[in-house]
């Protein structure tokens, strides 16, 4: 596919329950965070989330799963041991793999769209819920 225009285009996925955020880009890094360092506390500080601010997104993801996708131990001498789950790395890639499609179609429609009319569209919200 070849885009007529320079305009770089984010598709963003969000997951709500109850008007309340439980998964979107952010918190998939926020995992892939903890995956990396190994702490919730020091993947929060590099993303800029506070401690509670990132327990509280991991917190609600669990609860969205059947099982865990993150577990923290507390304690010992350098402190806790937090991990994402194997059912957690598979929520990764799924959402990552959903992301990447849904942005490609949709790149498509607006590559058509400018193909078709010679313009580029002004998509300023796609907003899709399903209830």
């Amino acid at each position: 596919m070849s885009n007529s225009h320079t305009e770089t285009h984010v598709v963003e996925l969000k997951l709500r329950s109850a008007g309340k955020l439980i998964i979107n880009s952010e918190r998939i890094a926020l995992l892939e965070a903890v995956i990396e360092f190994k702490s919730i506390t020091v993947a929060a500080q590099k993303l800029g989330y506070s401690y509670k601010t990132a327990w509280d997104a991991v917190d609600g993801l669990n609860r969205l799963l059947p099982s865990p996708a993150f577990i923290a131990q507390t304690g010992g001498v350098s402190g806790g041991n937090t991990a994402v789950t194997d059912v957690g790395r598979n929520f990764i890639e799924g959402w990552r793999a959903l992301e990447k499609y849904n942005a490609d179609r949709i790149l498509e429609l607006i590559d058509h769209d400018c193909n078709k009319n010679d313009t580029a569209p002004d998509f300023q919200l796609i907003d899709v819920k399903t209830l």
